[in-house]
């Protein structure tokens, strides 16, 4: 009876390793194209972390900034985005990820000045290996800034772990004015 208990707990533990596979405490940067509907394409790069607590919990920062030229008039916008987290499992190879977090963004337009706004996210989602070394995410994000408003919008994202502790990818998000794009590491601990 002893082995049989001990071969039931083995058992669960390797049908729920795969998604434990998953890391929630990494580091990573990357840089890509910001496609605004009433400016012009801008370059874009970013650096953020996530630092995972307790069995689902995690918290995370993430810094973006972007820069803009049109008809000689450059802009620069940067968001800091900090909060907390959890991950749920919801099969052997997939989490249900939600996020909240505070926004700061600020935009300096040259020869105009500059703009503060701050806010809160809110974001929902899956994310879950699909091959063996291929994690991918998509989730709906929710942003809502005092002054400018809100939006919500779609993130999708696949990583390839090159190692268990380097992983490259591809970001794209979409949203009602802005589209993001590009390419990123990761160094998971």
């Amino acid at each position: 009876m002893r082995k049989l208990i001990w071969a039931m707990a083995a058992l669960a533990g390797m049908a729920s390793a795969h998604a434990g596979d998953l890391s929630y405490t990494y580091a990573e940067g990357g840089f890509g194209r910001v496609d605004m509907d009433s400016i012009d394409t801008g370059d874009g790069y970013f650096v953020g972390g996530s630092v995972a607590f307790g069995t689902n919990w995690l918290g995370f920062a993430e810094y973006n900034t972007s820069s803009f030229d049109q008809s000689g008039v450059s802009a620069d916008v940067d968001e800091f985005q900090v909060g907390f987290g959890g991950h749920f499992p919801i099969s052997k190879a997939v989490d249900f990820v939600g996020r909240l977090a505070y926004v700061d963004e600020k935009v300096d337009v040259s020869g105009f000045g500059s703009a503060d706004d701050n806010g809160y996210m809110l974001s929902a989602g899956v994310r879950g290996h699909v091959m063996d070394k291929l994690d991918l995410m998509g989730s709906v994000d929710y942003v809502d800034l005092s002054d400018s408003g809100s939006d919500t919008g779609l993130s999708l994202r696949g990583l390839y772990e090159f190692t268990d502790m380097f992983s490259a990818g591809a970001r794209v998000g979409f949203s009602d004015d802005v589209t993001t794009y590009g390419v990123f590491a990761r160094f998971s601990f």
